[in-house]
């Protein structure tokens, strides 16, 4: 698992790319479990939002 200061890195690096783009779909690797809404519902309801920000918290990326 990443730590804190590589993930800050690729925070910084992916930002100026990804901030303002819409996410036209959603795929997920493996076993994926969110705590609130099932995986599909999710999926359809990212499609069409735009990143706001992206930004490290802990050892995650977070996008908003």
């Amino acid at each position: 698992m990443p730590e804190l200061p590589e993930v800050e890195t690729i925070a910084r690096a992916l930002k100026p790319d990804l901030v303002g783009r819409t996410i036209l779909s959603a795929t997920c690797a493996g076993r994926v479990r969110l705590p609130s809404l099932p995986l599909r519902q999710f999926k359809k309801r990212i499609a069409g939002q735009e990143i706001m920000d992206i930004r490290a918290a802990q050892n995650t990326l977070l996008s908003t």
